[in-house]
């Protein structure tokens, strides 16, 4: 893995892949509650994906998820969900369910071939785990040169 200091969203040309961290559930209407952090961002680059999300995971479960969606200037993009938390309301991310859901990204990028994927330090920002310690040892053991590991928060 790689790590980069910067803006996940505009910093990169045309990644194979942008992932965005997530939880488990949906609103009244269906869509994934994507409220604060890069999850918040993506909803405002991205319109309708709370709604496509939402869909997939009232349909198949808390697990990446990949949607091809266009963003605001109308470039379509793969952008991939990456759950960290059950709900928006857990306090902290799970590390387990980081665990299991690099392990799913990992297969969707081989499965897909793909050579460039983005993706912030999960759990880390509104999910107040602790990236040296808790969550840099499981990305190290999981990711490969081709993720790039963003040091981004938006609030």
């Amino acid at each position: 893995m790689r790590t980069y200091e910067g803006d996940m969203f505009a910093d990169f040309i045309n990644p194979d892949a942008i992932c965005v961290t997530t939880n488990g559930d949906t609103n009244t209407i269906g869509s994934l509650i994507m409220g604060a952090g890069n999850a918040k961002e993506a909803r405002s680059r991205f319109p309708g994906i709370d709604v496509e999300l939402g869909k997939m995971v009232r349909d198949q479960g808390n697990r990446v998820h990949m949607v091809r969606i266009a963003d605001l200037d109308g470039t379509f993009r793969t952008v991939v969900s990456l759950p960290t938390k059950h709900s928006f309301r857990d306090v902290t991310s799970d590390l387990m369910l980081i665990t299991t859901s690099l392990i799913q990204l990992v297969e969707m990028a081989n499965k897909n071939k793909w050579h460039e994927i983005i993706l912030p330090q999960p759990g880390t920002t509104f999910g107040q785990l602790n990236w040296e310690t808790q969550v840099k040892p499981i990305c190290e053991s999981f990711l490969d040169d081709r993720f790039i590991v963003c040091d981004f928060a938006r609030e």
